[in-house]
């Protein structure tokens, strides 16, 4: 893995290799919608705080260095204040860092040089945000920040894309399933192709961890605090041998934040 940041922030990456907590609590949480369920990977399975203010703790059996985190499906605005903090003690009173994790609507993250960071076992998630009355997280996502190394260029193409079907009446009248006047809206997502070229191939083995199994986080660029949830849906990582360095890509399906909980 890449040093986080390195010289170019512009570049984007991933946060991967999510860290599921050995042990999870809210200090608020209304009925129906523990903390657990920001944990369930379902990013439409939300956890809702009985307040606008919140404390999550998550304990963790084996110390490790947490560099990146995500939060999926969230509704705070631009008024929150979100913290990630690391304790010395299972009581959660020994605070040692402290970390603000920027506001972005719907999706945000904080990725964390590793070079200023220890192994912990105990973390929290500290929100408050006064313009609203409950919050709304769909997942948290402690794990691995990675950065795309700054020697190659890359870029990406999407596509945004709405599940429903269509059918045609007799009178050609075209009806959508599910339609406008139903309670469940269609899920919406977007597929990503990331293309890279120029890549050095003594780091190609690095990049074989972007295909392998496990739920992501997509960032675009470090300049910006939009990110996607999802997969990569590659089986493959193919290659393309070339003087200049080498170039593949692979595909990135984000996760639907609508539709209902499922």
């Amino acid at each position: 893995m890449s040093t986080i940041p390195v010289s170019n922030p512009g570049n984007g990456g991933f946060i991967l290799d999510w860290n599921k907590p050995d042990t999870v609590a809210a200090d608020h949480q209304a009925t129906g919608f523990e903390i657990e369920n920001a944990f369930s990977k379902y990013p439409t399975k939300v956890f809702l705080s009985g307040s606008n203010t919140v404390k999550i703790n998550m304990t963790y059996n084996t110390a490790w260095k947490l560099t990146g985190i995500a939060l999926v499906n969230h509704n705070l605005t631009a008024a929150a204040v979100t913290k990630l903090r690391f304790y010395l003690d299972s009581s959660f009173q020994t605070l040692n860092v402290e970390k603000t994790i920027p506001y972005n609507v719907k999706n945000t993250y904080l990725i964390i040089d590793e070079s200023t960071i220890g192994n912990y076992k105990y973390f929290q998630v500290y929100i408050t945000d006064t313009s609203i009355a409950s919050i709304q997280i769909g997942v948290i996502f402690p794990g691995t920040g990675f950065q795309f190394p700054h020697n190659f260029s890359w870029g990406y193409t999407e596509e945004f894309n709405v599940v429903k079907e269509i059918d045609t009446t007799d009178g050609g009248f075209h009806e959508e399933t599910p339609g406008e006047d139903q309670e469940i809206s269609a899920p919406e997502y977007s597929k990503i192709g990331i293309i890279f070229s120029a890549v050095d191939p003594g780091i190609h083995d690095v990049y074989k961890n972007l295909i392998r199994v496990g739920n992501k986080i997509f960032i675009p660029s470090f300049y910006k605090q939009g990110c996607f949830y999802g997969v990569v849906s590659d089986k493959t990582l193919k290659t393309t041998k070339e003087k200049k360095g080498d170039t593949y890509s692979i595909q990135f399906w984000e996760h639907s934040l609508f539709g209902g909980t499922q």
